[in-house]
């Protein structure tokens, strides 16, 4: 059961920390383009990011969802 758990806890743990790596360097870009250009550019730059938190998340993910199509395994 333990061997269960640890094998579950690697894939779980590995998909955790890619997702905060991704975060990370996106806002730390995000956040440096801002920060280093300033003025308007920082303004519209925020604006967009204030839309993106007025966003519910799961209205978010239908529309990546149907706009980003994948192939179905299945098929």
């Amino acid at each position: 059961m333990l061997a269960r758990l640890l094998f579950g806890l690697r894939i779980s743990l590995l998909v955790g920390v890619a997702a905060t790596a991704v975060a990370l360097t996106i806002g730390l870009v995000w956040g440096s383009v801002a920060g280093f250009i300033g003025g308007a550019v920082d303004a519209v730059m925020m604006r967009i990011v204030d839309v993106l938190y007025a966003i519910p998340f799961i209205f978010l993910v239908i529309v990546l969802m149907t706009v980003v199509r994948t192939q179905d395994p299945a098929s």
